[in-house]
């Protein structure tokens, strides 16, 4: 088990998912304080077309879903339909969330939740980002599971956070890893701006109370190369 130092920019997460989905720097985010960022700009900019995949996301077989919770006692679960993730050569892994593909099983509260609470206009995309072992994972025979302590970075509402979770990770076959979060990746609503959007939900929706603490879970399947 390795303790693993988050090197660059996930989620969902999705909510969001890897998922996905970490080394910090030793500047105020690494310090887990929170600080406002373009995701658009981050995505135009990003390096990654430089690296090499290793391993790629199987987007058909993975899944990124949390849970609601209102009313106090009525728990429901949604999940997004579109994100992509890759780990590099160099060790790094990133998720990508589109926000807009969230499904509730309901249309309007579909629609608040992306115009209300997640701003989608003007903040589309949920990134997860994590340095992890990627010798390790290599030398892990077929069938083996292996677990990682992993600093993961969110960049979700144009805000940073790091949350540190331990990562189930098995290698099903040599080209397929299935990689879990050990428990559910507790996303707590206050860290990422958003609590006045869900404020405003509760009105629309006329709800004495929503939770502020999301548990998103993830199942992620990745392929070699």
């Amino acid at each position: 088990m390795h303790k693993l130092k988050l090197i660059t920019v996930i989620l969902f997460f999705s909510q969001i998912l890897f998922l996905s989905a970490c080394g910090g720097s030793g500047d105020d985010e690494a310090q887990g304080q929170a600080s406002s960022l373009d995701t658009t700009a981050y995505l135009k900019d990003s390096p990654e077309a430089e690296k090499t995949v290793v391993w790629r996301l199987n987007t058909e077989k993975s899944r990124i879903n949390f849970l609601s919770v209102k009313k106090i006692h009525a728990m429901e679960t949604h999940h997004f339909q579109r994100f992509k993730g890759f780990i590099y050569d160099d060790n790094s892994a990133i998720i990508h969330v589109d926000l807009s593909s969230l499904d509730t099983g309901i249309e309007i509260r579909d629609t608040r939740m992306l115009d209300v609470l997640f701003e989608v206009t003007t903040y589309p995309v949920a990134i997860a980002s994590n340095t992890l072992d990627l010798a390790a994972i290599n030398a892990m025979p077929a069938g083996s599971t292996n677990m990682q302590m992993l600093d993961t970075r969110i960049i979700l509402h144009g805000v940073s956070q790091y949350i540190e979770k331990n990562y189930v990770i098995h290698k099903v076959a040599e080209d397929t890893l299935i990689v879990r979060s050990q428990g559910p990746l507790l996303i707590n609503a206050l860290d990422f701006d958003l609590t006045s959007g869900i404020d405003a939900l509760k009105q629309l929706a006329n709800l004495a109370s929503i939770s502020t603490t999301v548990p998103v879970d993830l199942l992620l399947v990745f392929t070699r190369g």
